[in-house]
């Protein structure tokens, strides 16, 4: 339709109407460029989002983690500093529960690895 009507203004030598028919042509293919650069920019911000999400709510579960495991730490320090003295017999000995405890904790000292594939890496 367009070129047809293109080829007509330029059979009548009506060279405004050629202009302005190039001039619609190119403010719609720019129309077009920018409404898909618009588009493509709401698609990464909402990309962006979700992914800070997932980094938050990763965060947030490795904080946990390691606060648990400085927990259990310094209970597995505690133990074995007192299973130390009593092998020493520096200090009184410590009670069988603890004893037995440090001996165990002794062969479980190691990382656990994350539940799920890391977003943050």
């Amino acid at each position: 339709m367009i070129l047809r009507r293109l080829t007509k203004h330029i059979k009548d030598q009506n060279w405004f109407a050629v202009a302005l028919d190039f001039v619609i042509v190119i403010v719609g293919v720019f129309i077009g460029i920018q409404v898909s650069n618009w588009n493509d920019a709401q698609q990464s911000q909402m990309r962006e989002t979700a992914v800070l999400a997932q980094l938050k709510e990763e965060f947030v579960e490795i904080e946990k983690t390691l606060t648990s495991q400085i927990q259990f730490r310094e209970v597995y320090m505690q133990n074995l500093a007192a299973l130390i003295t009593t092998l020493e017999g520096s200090s009184p000995a410590a009670d069988d529960k603890t004893i037995r405890q440090a001996l165990a904790d002794s062969t479980a000292a190691g990382r656990r690895p994350p539940n799920r594939r890391p977003i943050y890496k």
